[in-house]
């Protein structure tokens, strides 16, 4: 009876394995896809978190620019550089006026020298000024100052106290100049550097920043991708016959293009925001595949077609009635999606002598013009060609961003040539109730050439 009890476990382990059963393949592949969507809904989670983040970023760095915009409006289109140099010109009034007051009991030549004087402080700061502002070299390396931009260069005039125009050599001597600079309280417009040298030199002054707006027409050749998600709750069917695994598989992106104007305003020296309308055709081949009958949303009875933008229920004519379970055989499809695009970018421009560097960023409004689906349904003896003009589950309306980078080369001060590597990629999805959701990226390359006025 003890020898029993203990081999208890081997007596039923000997009469329970002649019933094993191994679970069936159909259960392997539930248990996998179970497993793939539980994975699939955490990654959707963490990008749709992602796409979020980028949004709020996005909009974020759009709205200081356009409140930087409105203070440059408000203080009727000067920048911050302007309006403190009128401030300056204010406060140098003001003083020019005590100094004349106090002047009145003073004898004549003592007077004239001190608004001369004055004068020569008060010009040389601001030539000063807009030397440094444009990041050129200050009078104290005068030999570095460049002289080649004839229109643009201004001469200090001893005898008149005043900065004026012209290219001519100046006098390196001059007695108005010579008596003023042995008063105590003179002012020597050169500081440190030495006068008789400096006056031999040119002051570059840089004239002062306006904004201005650019407009670019512009033609992109694109490389277009997807990024897809199993919708199986909101597909139109809840039904799990095809994942997005077999949509990927049987279809091929093909080169695309873009089309459009961009509008650029130039508010800044660096900065502009910019906006346009861009035209773009997305072309998508699909391999020949079987598709089913399937209950339509009126009840009928139709071939369903899937896609990655939407779907369509089909009735050929030489096969009537169709019944549930029912297949049919397409041919090799084409697919075309056409959008128009509407984008706000803010961009950055950094200017190297002719050429020029001009990354920008921003969000962009998607509306779909037309989506067409071209295929043939065939069975043993029957073909008939089928044209999806709208497919069900296409969203009218999709957010993205836009990234690019302009690469450019300045023809003269108003025409440039220009090249555009750009990244789009989808916030929202274009498609709702399909058995997948797609998010659209793409790469591009455009040629545009750019006017300014």
């Amino acid at each position: 009876m003890d020898k029993d009890l203990h081999s208890i476990d081997n007596l039923f382990r000997s009469a329970i394995e002649p019933h094993e059963e191994s679970p069936s393949p159909e259960l392997w592949q539930a248990l996998d896809a179970m497993l793939n969507k539980q994975e699939t809904d955490n990654l959707r989670k963490k990008l749709s978190v992602y796409r979020r983040i980028a949004a709020v970023l996005i909009f974020m760095l759009l709205s200081h620019s356009l409140y930087d915009l409105m203070i440059i409006h408000k203080n009727g289109g000067k920048n911050y550089a302007t309006i403190f140099s009128d401030a300056d010109s204010i406060i140098n009034t003001k003083r020019e006026a005590s100094i004349t007051d106090q002047n009145e009991s003073m004898p004549n030549k003592e007077r004239a020298r001190n608004i001369r004087n004055e004068n020569i402080r008060s010009n040389f700061s601001a030539t000063k000024r807009d030397i440094n502002k444009n990041n050129t070299p200050s009078a104290y390396n005068t030999k570095d100052i460049a002289a080649d931009k004839k229109d643009k260069i201004m001469h200090y005039s001893p005898s008149s106290g005043k900065i004026i125009t012209g290219v001519a050599a100046l006098p390196e001597k001059d007695s108005g100049f010579a008596d003023a600079s042995k008063e105590k309280d003179s002012i020597n417009i050169f500081e440190k550097a030495d006068t008789s040298v400096a006056n031999k030199k040119n002051i570059a002054v840089l004239p002062e920043f306006k904004p201005s707006f650019s407009i670019t027409p512009l033609i992109a050749k694109e490389w277009a991708k997807y990024n897809l998600e199993n919708n199986i709750e909101n597909n139109g069917t809840g039904q799990s016959e095809e994942n997005k695994d077999e949509v990927a598989q049987r279809e091929n992106q093909e080169p695309s293009f873009t089309a459009g104007v961009l509008i650029n305003y130039q508010f800044r020296e660096d900065m502009s925001v910019q906006s346009g309308l861009l035209y773009s055709r997305t072309a998508i081949s699909i391999d020949p595949h079987t598709i089913y009958a399937a209950k339509a949303p009126d009840g009928s009875l139709a071939y369903r077609y899937n896609s990655s933008s939407g779907y369509a229920y089909l009735n050929p004519k030489f096969d009537q009635p169709v019944n549930v379970g029912d297949s049919i055989y397409t041919s090799d499809a084409q697919h075309n999606l056409t959008y128009i695009s509407f984008p706000l970018m803010l961009k950055y421009k950094k200017n190297f002598s002719k050429l020029y560097f001009a990354p920008s960023l921003g969000l962009t409004a998607n509306i779909l013009l037309s989506s067409k689906i071209q295929t043939e349904l065939k069975d043993a003896s029957n073909t008939e060609k089928i044209t999806i003009s709208k497919l069900k589950g296409l969203n009218h309306f999709y957010a993205g961003y836009m990234f690019n980078v302009e690469l450019g080369y300045n023809l003269n001060d108003q025409w440039a040539v220009n090249v555009h590597p750009y990244i789009k990629n989808a916030i929202t999805p274009i498609n709702s109730t399909n058995i997948v959701k797609t998010y659209p990226y793409s790469v591009g390359l455009g040629l545009g050439i750019s006017y300014k006025f």
